[in-house]
């Protein structure tokens, strides 16, 4: 999947900037209905953010539980949803906490401000800073100021 948005302007012609397609699995039945994303490791390193961030972000969306299964290191949600609404919470995801508003390009980092609660994105392409409007899990970037390569237990 290509993760910028394509504009006449800003549209990632060669396709530098990919992201592998989620694998969702939905497992179980009645109450035990659960959602596996079989590949947020590699969809996290491919946007350069924590897994943790994503998937926090996606539970806040839904409005659902989620957590790390030990033994697999699959990510899950509970309840039954359809990859096509995973995917848009991914690109929502995308959409305010990797792309550059100016330029529309991936090539952003986070910085976290702790003291003011305040999480900026910064550009490396065209140098532009913005403000994240801060939700659940911007809240939760501010608290667990997490460094990409880290590991997390949900």
């Amino acid at each position: 999947m290509n993760i910028s948005r394509s504009s006449e302007l800003n549209c990632d012609e060669f396709y530098r900037y990919q992201m592998p397609t989620p694998k969702v699995v939905n497992q179980g039945s009645g109450n035990g209905v659960e959602t596996y994303i079989n590949n947020l490791d590699d969809i996290a390193q491919s946007l350069k953010r924590p897994s943790i961030y994503i998937i926090k972000y996606i539970g806040n969306t839904l409005g659902t539980n989620m957590r790390k299964d030990k033994h697999t290191n699959k990510y899950i949600i509970n309840g039954r949803y359809a990859s096509t609404q995973i995917i848009e919470c991914i690109q929502k995801f995308i959409d305010v906490y990797v792309l550059c508003t100016t330029c529309g390009l991936p090539e952003t980092d986070l910085k976290i401000k702790q003291r003011k609660e305040k999480v900026s994105k910064i550009c490396n392409s065209c140098g532009s800073k913005e403000d994240i409007v801060i939700d659940k899990t911007g809240n939760f970037i501010i608290k667990n100021n997490i460094k990409q390569s880290s590991t997390v237990i949900l």
